[in-house]
């Protein structure tokens, strides 16, 4: 995954959510008509695109030489496709994307092959190369091996990473049906982290479709989840995501208070860039607010971290903003100036909401001074706002939201039924026996008054019988419960030594490069499903995802105490065989790659 640049593992990295972003706007690629007046204009759009045909060609002609293979015979031709897709992993590792090396040896499945390769090429054309159209025709070939596949983490990777691009071309249900998708995933693995992440893709795909009512839904849960869990990056991109929210529903005294509140976090964090991201958030609900001064005081902290932390979108926007203020206080030359630059990121990043919005603000600071050229912008800013959201759009993710709140309520029902049908079977089968022992007393009865009188001594006999022993149970079940009573303080310290033991067999098994269930429910003298049971009684998880974060726990203090480690050395001691598993798990547990905490990059 590249340094610095999370991976879209939810949809709040990029241009989806206010932790790569500031806004939630999305819309196919703008390529600007060639006319003679918008000569300036031109010349930065095609100095832009001939900097990323030359980043572009090596990693193009790669991923051709990959496609190529993989359309010949596919069993005679493996070990070409395995050659390309080495060259191409290469590259990516050479240009920092991914944390450690891949590379595919002799043997391997050809259904992993491709899902890989395919996988990581459409990260890198989203990431890098901002082509959502390429990257969705990679995915998609991938999205199916990855279900099939037994890594549930790549399913979520892929559907997270297939949502995003749709997001950005604005396609909203496609979004929205790959994040339905992902959010199911979320929920059956029973991590309130990635559940709250994945609350929050949904959030952010109504934000972007401007139906911030339904958007809220889906962040107040969001939110709540976020709580039960000790991730701070997530909370504060969560708390980011519910400033952008209410700012668009009008109510900035609400933004403002989410703003500074995951600000707070990212200063505790330590994270800069975040934290610039948070202050433009604050500026935004200040000015709504009409507090002038406040707003132009965060974006004077912002917008320097913003160009630090190479943040060109997010910079844009604050650029608007500062605009918009200089323009209050009648310094239309310095407002230009900040427009004039927040355009040309706009143009280059092809976001034509905040481009209307430069255009705007120039028509504004230009028409007095220069009125031809302010013309020229006011006259593409009305080009730019009939075009920038179909009306469709809304109304068929709505249709979306009343088909999903449906499902929503059809399972709630199923549910009802199936508990009511179940009370009402366990009530049928109590009457039944009831009616049985009933039966059985009276045949008894009848049994002992037809039997001779010897016969009733010996069954009086037997009945003193069974009350003495009657007496013995209570007596000895009365000294259980006084045991039992006196144990009680003690149940904490058991479950403690418990997990302890649990704890130390771990630590024993990543020591000898092998994590084994079985083995460890052996040493603890169990079956490994009494194992399961007890671990999810005690610790509320599920015993994959408890016995996960000891293993990235310890991969952490690796990190803190033996810098001299490399990333690989670290996932081999903690039992990770691949070196991308490791760093995608770490990734979704700490909120940042274990290169970017290995170099103190957001350490908490």
């Amino acid at each position: 995954m590249a340094k610095g640049k999370p991976k879209p593992t939810d949809l709040t990295v990029q241009a989806l959510t206010t932790e790569r972003t500031r806004r939630m706007v999305f819309s196919k690629h703008y390529y600007g008509k060639l006319t003679a007046y918008c000569l300036f204009a031109i010349m930065l759009l095609m100095a832009g695109t001939m900097r990323a045909a030359a980043g572009e060609t090596e990693f193009d002609r790669l991923l051709k030489a990959y496609e190529d293979a993989n359309g010949k015979s596919q069993t005679s031709n493996l070990n070409a496709q395995i050659s390309a897709a080495n060259a191409l992993f290469l590259f990516l590792d050479k240009a920092k994307f991914t944390d450690t090396p891949i590379q595919f040896k002799a043997g391997i499945a050809a259904d992993s092959l491709r899902m890989m390769t395919d996988y990581w090429a459409a990260e890198y054309l989203y990431n890098e190369q901002q082509q959502a159209d390429r990257a969705i025709r990679l995915a998609t070939r991938a999205l199916p091996l990855c279900r099939a596949s037994k890594d549930p983490d790549m399913a979520a990777d892929c559907l997270a990473l297939l949502s995003a691009c749709h997001f950005r071309k604005g396609e909203w249900k496609q979004a929205a049906d790959y994040a339905k998708e992902l959010y199911k995933l979320d929920q059956h693995s029973g991590d309130n982290d990635r559940i709250s992440s994945s609350l929050n893709t949904l959030a952010g795909i109504y934000l972007g479709a401007r139906q911030p009512r339904e958007a809220e839904k889906y962040i107040v849960r969001a939110i709540n989840a976020s709580k039960k869990t000790n991730n701070l990056q997530r909370q504060a991109v969560i708390l980011g995501m519910a400033s952008e929210i209410y700012q668009q529903m009008g109510n900035a005294d609400k933004a403002l208070e989410y703003a500074r509140q995951g600000y707070a976090l990212e200063e505790q964090l330590g994270r800069k860039g975040k934290a610039a991201i948070r202050l433009s958030q604050m500026a935004a609900a200040h000015m709504a607010l009409h507090h002038d001064k406040e707003a132009k005081e965060a974006l004077e902290k912002a917008i320097p971290a913003l160009r630090s932390d190479s943040n060109k979108h997010s910079l844009a926007i604050c650029l608007n903003q500062m605009g918009e203020l200089l323009l209050k206080e009648q310094k239309n030359s310095e407002a230009a100036k900040c427009f004039t630059e927040a355009l040309q990121l706009h143009i280059a990043q092809g976001d034509l909401y905040n481009e209307s919005n430069a255009r705007k603000g120039l028509y504004n600071a230009l028409k007095d001074s220069d009125p031809q050229a302010a013309m020229r912008h006011i006259e593409r800013y009305n080009e730019l706002k009939d075009s920038i959201y179909d009306r469709e759009t809304g109304e068929v993710l709505s249709k979306y939201n009343a088909q999903y709140g449906n499902e929503q309520l059809q399972e709630d029902n199923e549910l009802q039924r199936q508990q009511k049908r179940r009370v009402m079977m366990t009530a049928l089968a109590t009457v039944l026996a009831l009616i049985i022992i009933i039966g059985v007393l009276i045949y008894v009865f009848r049994r002992r008054y037809k039997g001779s009188r010897k016969e009733n001594s010996r069954m009086a006999q037997h009945i003193d019988q069974l009350r003495q022993q009657q007496r013995q149970l209570k007596e000895k079940y009365a000294n259980i419960i006084a045991s039992n009573r006196s144990n009680k303080d003690q149940l904490a310290d058991e479950e403690k030594q418990f997990i302890d033991r649990i704890i130390t067999i771990s630590h024993k098994q990543m020591a000898e490069g092998k994590v084994d269930f079985d083995d460890m429910a052996a040493q603890m003298c169990m079956s490994a499903s009494n194992l399961r049971r007890r671990i999810t009684k005690i610790t509320g998880e599920t015993p994959a995802n408890y016995l996960l974060k000891i293993r990235l726990q310890e991969a952490r203090h690796l990190i803190d105490t033996q810098s001299d480690l490399s990333i690989a050395d670290v996932a081999m001691r903690c039992g990770f065989d691949d070196s991308s598993n490791f760093a995608r798990a770490f990734r979704r547990v700490f909120g940042v790659s274990p290169s970017e905490y290995q170099h103190g990059e957001q350490k908490s």
